[in-house]
């Protein structure tokens, strides 16, 4: 009889020394698993130092250019030059001029500019899309990373050693690459469910602020425009994309 108990209990120890082995490998796997996601999640990018100022290599809308890294600005800016350029080259359209805007420069001059929507800025792996940019109306005035892209990107770490930047991916509409947080599709326009186009309308279609009719007018949607649709779930309007820019649409002007 005593031999019976003394088999069970070695049989019960050996049960608790296998479920603790396995738990421990568990949480090794998961700890691994975690050390890769976390590496994964991250862009390395190469900068360039010119004149003892950092630039970092980034397509616009398609066009490679460089811009200085800098945290102190709140937007992306280029000059009269680059702007030209773009509009004379198909890189950019008189539809992604904003309107004229006002700014305070370092020395406390008040200078005019032009806002202006850029639907893509690709810096390594990532891509941002419909970032707010200011064209400065000097011809040579440097391209500055601000803000307006920057915060987009998630946490950012600097390597002056190296001339490096590490990209820690944040949670962002506008951002893609290697985070893998997405699954709808992607276009120039950002992430949408679905494309389609207006139901042959005598006028072109008022794009709002807000899903109702007395909302603010954001845009003028020419009739033939590809429209992006964020989200189809209100009854009346859909929260779209057109040209660049983003609001509701009344959904009875569009093809279903």
């Amino acid at each position: 009889m005593k031999s019976k108990y003394l088999t069970s209990a070695l049989s019960y120890k050996n049960i608790v020394a296998i479920k603790n082995k396995l738990m421990k490998k568990v949480i090794t796997v998961l700890m691994i698993l975690n050390i890769v996601a976390s590496v994964s999640a991250q862009t390395v990018i190469k900068m360039e130092k010119l004149n003892g100022i950092y630039v970092m290599p980034c397509k616009v809308n398609g066009l490679d250019l460089k811009f200085i890294f800098d945290t102190g600005a709140s937007n992306v800016s280029i000059s009269l030059t680059e702007a030209l350029f773009m509009l004379k080259n198909g890189y950019m359209s008189e539809s992604d001029l904003m309107g004229t805007e006002y700014y305070q420069i370092a020395n406390g001059n008040i200078e005019e500019g032009t806002e202006i929507i850029l639907k893509t800025i690709e810096i390594g792996k990532l891509k941002l899309f419909n970032v707010k940019a200011s064209i400065v109306h000097k011809l040579s005035s440097p391209l500055l990373l601000g803000q307006s892209a920057l915060s987009k990107l998630g946490k950012i770490e600097f390597d002056y050693a190296e001339n490096t930047l590490t990209v820690n991916n944040g949670q962002s509409d506008y951002v893609s690459g290697n985070t893998g947080s997405y699954s709808s599709k992607v276009s120039g326009d950002g992430y949408y469910k679905f494309e389609t186009t207006f139901n042959n309308p005598a006028f072109n279609v008022p794009l709002r602020s807000e899903p109702n009719i007395n909302s603010r007018e954001l845009y003028q949607c020419p009739k033939w425009a590809t429209v992006y649709v964020i989200d189809d779930s209100g009854e009346i309007f859909y929260k779209v994309s057109v040209d660049g820019r983003i609001g509701y649409l009344s959904k009875g002007f569009l093809k279903k």
